[in-house]
């Protein structure tokens, strides 16, 4: 309901009582918890009312086949908007069906670099091109998505909408209802329910008049009515109207997005570009001991550089070094753009914090492969954000992105040995690749430490001499920033998705078992066990699980893996099997022993890795999976044989059976998969006794 500098006022929905207070930091232990959802524009008509028609909530709900037709229509309706933002056509059948063979060649470029990705396309390689569909249906699906803000899901096959028939007025009403809007709305008069209520008052005063001179009334319509007839006319007439004629013509200028934003993180633009600079693709911590020859043998070459920057502030929200332009690193770019970086930077030796982060707005990209593809846009879509691709070619459209790769050329590779230069005339006798001392460690420390502790910190002459950690401050006090997305949907949305076979303790996922409420009741309910589940390499406390059409969390059996970066828990898992080679089934105590072990290890290894071209893929994790994990689980903890913590009726309790045993007895191996993995034990001879037994 509202909110000063210490707190913020909630009402509880469809409850009976008064407002409730929480603090910020009240809300930030909230969101810590899996449990926490954050429904971006829950009471936003426009988009409920999207979501109430839609079959689904996302992409990812939708079969491949009607994920793959959805993105292809957008993709049709986004190159129509570049070729009517260029003057090139109009938007009526006839313009389209005269620019149909134009807009072909276009998509079958577009479609050549979104399925060919990373594959050099020669005189032999395969082109699967599809025809385009009619004009009308083109304009038709380019209506719908302009309609609802450019949200990709407008497009999703099976959001049928029947026509609805209402009263209609005949043409004389109409024609008087639009002019009496005309003289009413003014700069003071500019709200819609108060246009209407005066357009209906006159249109009453008109009928008196009428029936004076013998002359049948008008229909007189309701406030809503009148209320849609505005909404129905030319909305650069109406922002005219209530604003201004020069105040329209700059909102609706062909800028294609170039208009500056108010708020923080509403437009955010992506880009990647080759580094001038030459590096070497490994980790040389021995470089200096290396021979002359050894030195030349080492791979090196060019890195490429990925980077989001918040348009109206200008500071930076992710950076990524690749090896090569993928969807893989556009998504873990995206990532970062929703989380706080703070340790990162820290990790790398920066002395500023990097708490610039918040939920999606708009996001423009270019049409590169890596984010014209299927995954970047279903990530995006899922995180909330709305996909926007500027005009090709026109670098005036994406002017804050581009300026970071001058300032990044400008300001730090001059200090940098290595140099490779733009052209030759400019690179000169330089020797790069003999001058080349760094290697991807090192890159990703220094951009780090160049963006965090200097460029957020230093005047920027588009910020009027204002730096850009200043700006985000001082707007972030001035206006709300959009939450980030919480654990659940960032997992559901970026994670990477495998099979898994469901058993009665849930579900195992890196020797660990993940189990919820939803996870056992469906269980009991439903016959089939494989499950698709989605895992984040940076938190595998937690897993999501598709039931149905819906993502679940489950959380890890023992609650004790949150934060746990996979990387981390893979180096440790490898030493637990050195010294566990012939069991299968390793006891929990060497598991706690092992996340003491990982609390202890500098966690800022792997936060370097993430930034740089060597963290986890997909494939990486998956065959970890597959290998490493494949066949091991851990014991629950034993809890028979030792005094229970709670107090009973009448004096201590105790229990009795397998712990009183030999504990020479080996474990029984677990296959991971099975139906029962419980039921492999043998049952206890001796039942648990207590004093006030009968």
């Amino acid at each position: 309901m509202g909110q000063d500098e210490t707190t913020t006022s909630w009402l509880r929905e469809g409850g009976k009582g008064g407002v409730e207070h929480y603090t910020y930091e009240q809300l930030a232990e909230f969101q810590k918890s899996s449990q926490w959802r954050y429904d971006r524009d829950y009471y936003d008509l426009s988009q409920t009312k999207l979501a109430t028609s839609m079959p689904a909530l996302t992409l990812d709900h939708l079969s491949d086949h009607s994920r793959k037709k959805t993105i292809w229509y957008f993709v049709i309706c986004m190159a129509l908007k570049a070729m009517y933002d260029a003057g090139e056509i109009s938007l009526t059948d006839a313009s389209i069906g005269l620019g149909k063979a134009a807009l072909q060649a276009k998509m079958n470029e577009i479609e050549s670099k979104r399925h060919n990705i990373g594959v050099k396309i020669q005189g032999f390689t395969d082109m699967n091109t599809r025809e385009l569909p009619c004009p009308k249906t083109i304009r038709t699906k380019f209506s719908t998505l302009r309609r609802f803000g450019y949200n990709l899901l407008s497009l999703a096959p099976g959001w049928y909408r029947a026509t609805k028939v209402g009263a209609k007025f005949d043409e004389e009403t109409e024609v008087i209802v639009l002019r009496l809007i005309r003289e009413i709305a003014s700069r003071e008069m500019n709200n819609k329910a108060e246009i209407a209520r005066e357009v209906i008052k006159r249109l009453i005063k008109l009928n008196l008049e009428r029936a004076d001179e013998g002359v049948a009334p008008l229909g007189v319509p309701s406030q809503r009515t009148v209320e849609r007839r505005i909404s129905s006319m030319n909305q650069a007439e109406l922002y005219a109207i209530f604003h201004g004629v020069p105040a329209a013509r700059k909102e609706f200028a062909l800028s294609a997005g170039g208009i500056a934003k108010q708020f923080l993180i509403d437009r955010i633009e992506f880009d990647e570009c080759e580094m001038d600079l030459i590096t070497y693709f490994s980790k040389l911590g021995i470089y200096d001991c290396l021979p002359d020859h050894v030195k030349k043998s080492l791979p090196h070459g060019r890195r490429w550089f990925c980077c989001a920057i918040d348009t109206r502030s200008r500071v930076i929200l992710g950076i990524r070094v690749a090896k090569n332009p993928s969807a893989e690193e556009a998504i873990k770019l995206l990532r970062m753009v929703v989380r706080d970086k703070t340790d990162i930077a820290k990790a790398m030796g920066a002395e500023s914090p990097w708490p610039f982060f918040g939920g999606l707005g708009t996001v423009a990209c270019d049409t590169g492969s890596a984010f014209a593809s299927d995954e970047f846009i279903s990530a995006v879509t899922a995180l909330g954000g709305t996909m926007f691709f500027p005009t090709v070619k026109v670098p005036e459209l994406r002017a804050e992105i581009e300026r970071v790769f001058g300032t990044l050329n400008s300001k730090l590779l001059i200090r940098i040995f290595g140099r490779a230069f733009h052209k030759p005339s400019a690179r000169g006798d330089y020797d790069s690749e003999g001058r080349a001392i760094l290697d991807d460690d090192d890159l990703t420390r220094i951009l780090t430490i160049f963006f965090v502790d200097f460029y957020h910190h230093h005047q920027h002459t588009g910020l009027d001499f204002q730096s850009p950690a200043d700006c985000w401050e001082e707007l972030e006090k001035k206006y709300f920033v959009n939450a980030p997305p919480d654990r659940h949907t960032i997992r559901s949305a970026v994670g990477i998705s495998m099979q898994r076979k469901l058993s009665k303790r849930g579900i195992v996922v890196f020797g660990n078992h993940y189990t919820c409420p939803e996870l056992q009741e469906y269980w009991h309910s439903h016959a089939n066990r494989q499950m698709r589940i989605k895992v984040d390499p940076h938190d595998i406390g937690a897993i999501s699980i598709l039931i149905g059409d819906t993502w679940v969390t489950a959380d890890s059996l023992d609650c004790d893996l949150d934060g746990v970066h996979l990387a981390n828990w893979v180096a440790e898992f490898r030493e637990i099997r050195t010294h566990n080679k012939a069991k299968s089934e390793l006891s929990s105590e060497l598991r706690e022993r092992a996340l003491k072990n990982i609390d202890a290890i500098c966690h800022s290894a792997a936060l370097r890795a993430g930034v740089g071209p060597h963290d986890l893929t997909k494939e990486q994790v998956l065959k970890l999976q597959g290998d490493l994990f494949h066949g091991t689980t851990f014991k629950p903890r034993p809890d028979i044989g030792s005094p229970s913590g709670e107090p009973e009726l009448m004096g201590q309790r105790f229990e009795t059976g397998t712990a009183l045993k030999s504990s020479n007895v080996p474990p029984q191996p677990e296959k991971e998969g099975s139906d029962d993995p419980i039921d492999t034990t043998q049952p206890t001879a001796n039942p648990t006794l207590k004093l006030e037994d009968k």
